[in-house]
């Protein structure tokens, strides 16, 4: 199993402006052929991408037709590694931005979000934090 890591976030500080911090560069996916991936996931770091958009653009030239992007995120998050975007809003923005993300980057069916929380309490009696996936499918040309 090949897999590949977008950015080292060790140099990601208060990110508050553009070039900041990592992005999708094509440089990302170039060990990677065209349409030769079934699924991707970005699993709790599509907040701290500086170019979300450009990395799933990437992701869909990855993916084989009929393939699927899965994105997972929380109401938590490193605040001095996240956008500023992320930091100032809550998680249902987070919700409408993913979607716009994926929406943007294009070539892709309509994004179905999903909010995979457990309903009951951990040890401790305290509920857990929200866990939201939006996953989208390659078009088929």
């Amino acid at each position: 199993t090949k897999g590949f890591v977008v950015a080292d976030l060790n140099g990601n500080n208060l990110i508050n402006k553009p070039g900041d911090g990592p992005r999708g560069d094509d440089e990302a996916f170039s060990n990677f052929d065209n349409e030769s991936v079934d699924v991707i996931t970005c699993a709790l770091s599509i907040d701290y991408l500086m170019d979300p958009i450009q990395i799933l653009k990437g992701c869909n030239r990855l993916l084989r037709p009929g393939g699927k992007v899965i994105v997972s995120f929380s109401s938590r998050f490193y605040g001095t590694k996240a956008t500023r975007l992320w930091r100032v809003t809550g998680i249902n923005f987070h919700l409408e931005l993913v979607n716009a993300f994926i929406q943007y980057a294009g070539n892709y069916e309509q994004p179905m979000a999903y909010n995979i929380t457990p309903s009951i309490p951990d040890k401790s009696q305290k509920y857990r934090d929200p866990l939201l996936v939006v996953e989208a499918v390659k078009k088929k040309s």
